[in-house]
């Protein structure tokens, strides 16, 4: 955790974002002076601290601001979710979803691949996606390794099912 002040912002997210790190922007929401106004008009003090809140999360699958974007290259963010059919011999079955945030191309299929994920495989290299999004526990072993081999260092980010995915 860093703290930085919020003129270097652009800078230094430039910097851990190259380095593929997440960057979680947390604001002040009011002065020292609207503090003391809060706490007079409540005629109580609450805290010893200003308050702050999070305001964003920032990944280099969902930048959008043109300020922090580094290259004119497309950096996609995707979703993966796989189903094995019937039995671990059948080939998956595959919804994936893939957006650059900052242009706003959005990409929506699904398909029955091979047994050796050759679709899959080809889309990977294709998109090159800087984040996954994907189910916990319901990523395939195959796909772990293609996504592992086919991209340098992407983040990821597992989500419970049925609950937040």
């Amino acid at each position: 955790m860093v703290g930085v002040p919020k003129f270097s912002f652009e800078h230094w997210v430039d910097q851990f974002i190259a380095k593929d790190h997440k960057v979680a922007r947390v604001d002040q929401m009011e002065t020292a002076l609207g503090k003391e106004m809060r706490e007079k008009a409540t005629k109580k003090k609450e805290e010893k601290v200003i308050r702050r809140q999070l305001t964003s999360i920032l990944t280099a699958g969902t930048l959008v601001d043109g300020g922090l974007l580094t290259n004119e290259m497309s950096t996609y963010c995707m979703s993966i979710k796989v189903r094995v059919l019937s039995n671990k011999n059948d080939p998956p079955a595959y919804g994936i979803c893939f957006v650059d945030t900052a242009t706003g191309e959005f990409n929506l299929m699904s398909f029955v691949d091979d047994i050796d994920q050759t679709q899959f495989k080809t889309l990977i290299m294709q998109v090159k996606p800087k984040e996954i999004v994907y189910e916990k526990e319901m990523l395939n072993k195959r796909s772990q390794r293609i996504l592992k081999t086919c991209i340098n260092y992407p983040i990821w980010t597992g989500l419970i099912p049925k609950r937040e995915f």
